[in-house]
């Protein structure tokens, strides 16, 4: 029969000392933690069978290595001057270099000359946005439309980092420009049909009635039955107006002015048509050479300028308004104002609005199609002030 051998029981001062000892390597090892974490501590030594090996921290930041070596999206970091300190081979094919000649170098040596002001200017935060449209250039002067977006990091409490990100935008300019094409060819098309069909009215239809109308006329001289000279009288009538609401339909489609004489002849036409027509006092002012020489540019204006003054005559309750034709560096402004009762703009000239949209969308939409911009200043109460903006020529706008 064998016998149990019983341990001693650890007296208070060994628990006490083992407790310190435990905590001890907590404490070292939460710091550790905490260097690994904040970047301080770049290696760690392990004990092991095989003796005390050194393992780097290189492979933590793998995973993120890899994800910026695959993005479509050239990526650098920068100093706050601009030197490159790390970029990415996606950065380097963008502006045709090698990896090894774009870090070291200085990032604005990489920026078109024409846009290095403006990203000077992100570097030191002067700028209130993040991102810019901006032309990168490779070392034949190339240049590459991207958008920039660069956000500042602190490394620690002195020393800071620029982060610099870069989508090319040239597959997206070239969706633009087919898109302004496509708004080109329907813009032409729908003033090609505009005008094919006043002249089918002027031409033919407007012919006709004139000729029927003569024809009764001299029917109605050879009458002499009182009854029956009244009732030609009263035909001769109707074809009157109707020959009217033609001449002025034929106007609406496509008045001869705006193509012999210009946008802003056209603009001080439609100003007494529409005070002829509906009571509606329209103030045109004209400044001197504001006409654009494209035939397309000034239709299109033409005919949302006339939806804006039937928005007037319709909603407004406005007896006045104005219209204002000039021109701002490569482009033309038409500006309609009115002192009316205003509305909401927010959703008025948004998709699937209000009857309140008057057409505004739809002027919008074909405006920013061709590179343009529809401006919309009004409230409840305070009137209304819309301006259009067109490029100058739509055929060198969409090249």
């Amino acid at each position: 029969m064998g016998t149990e051998m019983k341990q001693p029981n650890p007296t208070q001062q060994q628990l006490i000392a083992e407790n310190q000892a435990l905590r001890a390597r907590l404490d070292e090892a939460e710091e550790t933690l905490r260097a690994i974490r904040t970047g301080e501590a770049d290696a760690l030594v392990v004990s092991t069978a095989q003796g005390e090996q050194v393992f780097t921290l290189k492979g933590a930041d793998h995973s993120y290595r890899l994800l910026i070596e695959q993005m479509n999206q050239g990526a650098a970091t920068l100093t706050q001057d601009g030197l490159v300190l790390y970029g990415n081979r996606r950065l380097a094919e963008m502006v045709n270099a090698s990896l090894e000649q774009v870090i070291g170098s200085s990032m604005h040596d990489w920026i078109a000359p024409a846009d290095r002001g403006l990203f000077h200017g992100l570097l030191r935060g002067d700028e209130t946005r993040r991102g810019v449209e901006i032309a990168l250039r490779d070392g034949d002067d190339t240049l590459l439309p991207c958008y920039l977006d660069v956000n500042t990091a602190r490394v620690d409490e002195t020393q800071a980092v620029v982060c610099l990100t870069a989508t090319d935008l040239t597959e997206q300019k070239a969706h633009a420009a087919q898109l302004r094409a496509l708004a080109l060819e329907l813009i032409t098309a729908e003033e090609g049909e505009r005008q094919r069909v006043a002249r089918l009215l002027h031409d033919s239809i407007q012919q006709r009635l004139a000729a029927t109308k003569f024809r009764l006329n001299m029917v109605q001289s050879r009458l002499s039955d009182p009854a029956l000279r009244r009732r030609i009288h009263e035909a001769v009538a109707l074809l009157d107006a109707s020959m009217e609401e033609l001449r002025a339909l034929t106007g609406q489609l496509s008045p001869l002015v705006l193509h012999e004489l210009g946008l802003g002849a056209a603009l001080a036409w439609l100003g007494r048509q529409m005070r002829e027509q509906h009571g509606l006092a329209v103030a045109v002012r004209a400044a001197p050479g504001a006409d654009p020489s494209s035939k397309e540019t000034a239709a299109l204006l033409f005919h949302a300028v006339r939806e804006l003054l039937f928005n007037v005559v319709k909603h407004a309750e406005a007896a006045e308004a104005r219209v204002i034709l000039e021109r701002t560096d490569e482009a033309v402004r038409v500006t309609v104002e009115d002192h009316g009762k205003g509305f909401e703009p927010a959703t008025a000239a948004a998709p699937g609005a209000s009857p309140g949209s008057f057409g505004l969308f739809t002027i919008r939409v074909r405006l920013e199609a061709i590179g343009g911009a529809l401006t919309i200043d009004s409230a409840p109460g305070k009137g209304t002030r819309v301006s259009l903006l067109a490029p100058e020529a739509l055929v060198a706008a969409i090249q």
